[in-house]
């Protein structure tokens, strides 16, 4: 057992995403735990793959199909999902498509609401481990539900991990989900006042949570490896500057990424030996490739592995990070600090950051000194200016890459932040009912 560890609390992760390196949650849930030790470690998860046995052992699935009324709700969907891939043809373009879809969203809505106790078998298995406290990113009405449960049963505090801002953004929309939203409005007061404090995803969202909520909150994002040395110079000798982007496309990123692509195209036309590769999940790529079928700049589109990343970052010079400009997408990623923004700066690399100014990740990045924003929509011109920087100053590259290696050594150094977890999590098992 690592002698860090001696004073680690027993911790019940409960969450949806097992511990298990996939996708952003998972990412950075194994991050933080990876080398706790194996008897003080407990995972429920609600989705494959199952959590990675290097980091939790002890585990439970529970799927919301162990939810009578939920497997019902799903079952119905299915039902309209098929009624609606039949009558696709002949109901294209008229009202029954879209009312077919509205009850299907509504449906599964509904199905996080739905009241539920937790199995007798799951609470057995819980007791077993005997849990001192539970740490969980939550995210929804039903994983608030299951914490309340275990934390009364048990009597032992929760402390919720926020990676987004969803408590603003769930149930938002619409008039119809207005009871949902009331519902998971009283579910979140409950937890907090079944909380010590809270974890953040940076500090611009522990500064907002603590006032809005009023109890601490502490930031943890994404940590990193910073132990090897990544400045030496893997790149070219032939004046090539290479950019690369790691990560998703959803949420109109892919528009941000094609005024960049836009950008590194000009500067190829009028003489720059650049080149843009673009990594992201496979659906990703296979959804958007053709947005950037004119662009010869781009020389390559595909995926990676979690394994894969860390080397491939050190293989360019530019790392590129885009947000979308639109209103609803902002609201989603106003608070949030990607996965990979802590990869980028422990890479050594400089980040060309695109995006509105008032996303906490473009902030981030403006802020440490780890790379150059762009912040205004369209402004692919900015986009080349900076572009020319980059590609003419190795100096600035050199200087940036430097900054971000720093502050990841600073604030992302996983075994620091591994510790300073294991005494946060360490400090409220010790609470003695002090946040009931």
């Amino acid at each position: 057992m690592n002698s860090g560890y001696v004073d680690a609390p027993r911790v019940l992760v409960l969450s949806a995403a097992s511990l298990s390196r996939r996708g952003a949650t998972g990412i950075t849930l194994s991050n933080l735990f990876a080398g706790w030790p194996h008897n003080k470690l407990a995972q429920i998860y609600g989705d494959a793959p199952p959590p990675d046995p290097s980091i939790c052992v002890n585990n439970y699935l529970f799927s919301s199909d162990r939810i009578t009324i939920v497997r019902a709700i799903k079952s119905l969907r299915i039902q309209v999902t098929g009624m609606r891939r039949h009558l696709g043809r002949s109901l294209e373009g008229k009202h029954g498509i879209a009312c077919d879809a509205a009850k299907s969203s509504v449906l599964a809505s509904f199905a996080d609401g739905v009241p539920f106790r937790l199995p007798q078998d799951l609470i057995e298995w819980v007791a077993k481990f005997d849990p001192q406290v539970i740490y969980s990113p939550l995210g929804s009405i039903r994983m608030m539900n299951a914490a309340l449960q275990l934390s009364k049963l048990f009597d032992i505090p929760i402390v919720p991990h926020f990676m987004d801002d969803w408590p603003s953004t769930v149930y938002a929309d619409r008039a119809r989900y207005l009871p949902l939203r009331r519902m998971l409005r009283k579910k979140l007061e409950k937890v907090l006042s079944r909380a010590p404090f809270g974890l953040t995803i940076c500090d611009d969202m522990s500064s907002e949570y603590t006032h809005r909520h009023g109890i601490r909150f502490e930031a943890f994002m994404n940590c990193v490896d910073v132990s090897t040395p990544s400045t030496a110079d893997t790149r070219r000798t032939n004046g090539e500057v290479m950019f690369g982007y790691v990560g998703g496309l959803h949420l109109n990123r892919w528009k941000s990424l094609r005024d960049v692509a836009a950008a590194l195209q000009a500067a190829q036309d009028e003489g720059s030996t650049v080149r843009l590769d673009i990594f992201a999940p496979e659906a990703d790529i296979h959804a958007y490739r053709s947005q950037f079928d004119r662009f010869t700049v781009v020389r390559h589109m595909g995926s990676l592995g979690y394994s894969d990343v860390r080397e491939r970052l050190r293989e360019y010079d530019v790392l590129i990070h885009v947000e979308s400009f639109l209103p609803g997408d902002s609201r989603y990623t106003r608070l949030s600090i990607s996965t990979k923004i802590p990869q980028y700066m422990a890479a050594g690399r400089p980040i060309l950051a695109y995006g509105p100014d008032t996303l906490s990740s473009i902030a981030y990045v403006a802020r440490t000194g780890a790379g150059l924003a762009v912040t205004k929509d369209g402004d692919v011109q900015g986009l080349l200016n900076e572009a020319r920087r980059l590609v003419g100053q190795a100096d600035l590259r050199a200087q940036l890459g430097e900054e971000g290696r720093n502050t990841a050594s600073e604030h992302h150094d996983a075994a620091h932040e591994r510790q300073r977890l294991m005494a946060l999590l360490a400090e409220a098992a010790t609470k003695d009912g002090e946040w009931a």
